[in-house]
């Protein structure tokens, strides 16, 4: 089928009122819990959905919803379902590219295709940490009476009151008071257990971010997975006649918390947009600060200290944040940008593409590169002589970070490499929620090596879709496990590997002070058979 003709179809499914029990079904099926999670990733693509089609499809409910209009059956479901898995399948191979695709063509795939850029506990973290900033949680407190703060706690109880219904119901299933459990309803909150077990600020958080179906409808149709899809800012929908809330995917939330926030900032025009930057670089620095502090002590960094020949005088450089990493002589330069991925740039337009990049990676690699070269003088600037511990021996490592998801920012590192590249320094590129990843996943010990493996394989131009990719066929080396490489890209096992780990291990609470924390659970817990579809 070509694209239109399976869009066509799509249109027509997702304007009747029951295809929320389908998605529902693909919420059921995803799987729940870490091992849940890890056996889904290993579906064929003809019976899975990554986030990006389910977030495609319920936009294009909300978009498309006839109330007035007749529904299917209930036991028409599955057959509907089917038929859903085959056409979305028959969708990816429109996008899936070949040795003849162009690298535009490829990085929508890539975009699109290689699920969300972290966890849901993460986004919540730092959506509380990027506009708890003073100036902009006022900002959204003044004109949105919404309370940052309360973020964690309105997320934890709607995925908790979640859980404990689906568990109610299967357990009525098995006792044979129920014989089927509504796949809508089970993902629904009821507008009484709003009031009941939430606060009136997180009433409001809830609120902020619902769509009310059959009455907020995106502008646009939706033609294309990368189109434009209002869902994804406020991701909770509000059925007709008090049915309550609908939450088809959890993480939408989370990701939500931690992008929508922004647009309503920038609506209320408080904020000139060179002020407003400024405001969102400081946050994410701050950020990257607190990222670090989970393995290193704040001593052994520094953030956003000028470079200056002398007291008085004009800056030569700055650093935006510096880790010194002294059992190892080694010192990392962060250079921290707030840039983000364009819608435009995700669907393949080239220009925008470039732009994307050179504002994103090329321009804070070589303002890393400028810092590490005042580093390595450092005795001739009057602000930064104090950094006596660099000698001749120390080894710099650049690392590009962006704020917020930023899809392909490790293919674009790879494959655009500036005219300005150093094989000894080349631009390691990932967001804030990658280095989280690193942090949480590498101990400390391991991080100077870690971040000399990933020069080497950038200098060997091996490359990882994502930094899970690397994380992954790191600890899998670690702990003597096999590392696949085919045409020069490490495989997807690696990833599921180390999204299976981050999972049981980071997002149950749990720490991994070293590798034999993992190779202990893993000979108590064996893991599944992974396979690479």
């Amino acid at each position: 089928m070509t694209k239109e003709e399976i869009f066509n179809i799509l249109n027509e499914l997702t304007s009747c009122y029951s295809f929320g029990r389908i998605l529902g079904y693909i919420q059921f099926e995803t799987g729940m819990g870490a091992v849940g999670l890890l056996q889904n990733s290993q579906l064929a693509n003809d019976k899975r959905l990554m986030a990006s089609e389910k977030n495609l499809l319920t936009g294009m409910w909300v978009n498309n919803i006839d109330l007035s209009k007749t529904s299917w059956n209930v036991h028409e479901d599955q057959s509907t379902l089917d038929k859903l898995y085959s056409i979305m399948d028959d969708l990816h191979n429109c996008y899936q590219y070949t040795e003849e695709t162009t690298f535009e063509e490829q990085i929508k795939e890539i975009a699109f295709y290689e699920g969300d850029e972290g966890f849901d506990k993460q986004f919540v973290r730092f959506a509380m940490k990027k506009y708890g900033h003073a100036e902009l949680n006022y900002c959204l407190e003044k004109h949105y009476s919404l309370s940052v703060s309360r973020f964690a706690s309105t997320y934890s109880k709607m995925k908790r009151l979640v859980e404990m219904q689906i568990s109610r119901r299967i357990e009525a299933t098995k006792n044979k008071s129920h014989r089927y459990i509504s796949p809508l309803n089970a993902f629904t909150i009821k507008e009484k257990d709003l009031i009941k077990h939430f606060t009136p600020e997180e009433r409001i958080v809830i609120d902020t971010f619902t769509t009310v179906l059959g009455v907020d409808r995106g502008e646009s149709p939706i033609r294309d997975i990368a189109d434009r899809n209002e869902y994804l800012f406020r991701p909770i929908i509000k059925l007709p006649n008090d049915k309550g809330r609908f939450i088809p995917d959890f993480n939408a939330i989370a990701i939500a918390f931690n992008e929508t926030p922004m647009f309503f900032i920038r609506d209320t025009k408080e904020f000139k947009e060179k002020e407003l930057g400024q405001i969102i670089g400081e946050a994410a620095e701050d950020l990257v600060v607190d990222i670090l502090c989970k393995r290193f002590p704040s001593e052994n960094i520094i953030a956003r200290r000028k470079i200056r020949k002398a007291k008085t005088g004009n800056e030569t450089s700055e650093i935006d944040v510096l880790l010194h990493v002294p059992e190892s002589n080694a010192v990392v330069v962060f250079q921290v940008k707030s840039k983000r991925l364009k819608e435009s740039s995700r669907q393949g337009n080239k220009n925008e593409l470039f732009k994307d990049y050179e504002a994103a990676i090329n321009k804070a690699y070589e303002q890393g590169l400028a810092c590490i070269d005042c580093l390595k003088h450092y005795s001739d600037y009057e602000s930064i002589k104090d950094l006596s511990f660099m000698n001749s021996q120390t080894r710099f490592f650049a690392l590009c970070i962006t704020l917020d998801q930023y899809p392909t920012i490790t293919t674009q590192g790879h494959c655009l490499l500036s005219p300005s590249y150093r094989p000894d320094t080349p631009p390691i590129t990932m967001t804030a929620l990658d280095l989280d990843e690193v942090m949480d996943m590498i101990p400390r010990d391991e991080f100077i090596n870690y971040l000399s493996v990933r020069t080497e394989l950038i200098n060997s131009d091996i490359r990882g879709l994502n930094e899970m990719f690397y994380i992954g066929a790191y600890v899998l080396n670690a702990l003597e496990g096999p590392v696949y490489i085919t045409k020069k890209n490490i495989t997807r096992e690696h990833a599921i590997f180390g999204d299976y780990i981050y999972n049981e291990f980071i997002q149950r609470g749990r720490k991994i002070n070293s590798f034999d924390d993992i190779a202990q659970f893993i000979s108590k817990n064996p893991i599944p058979t992974i396979q690479c579809q």
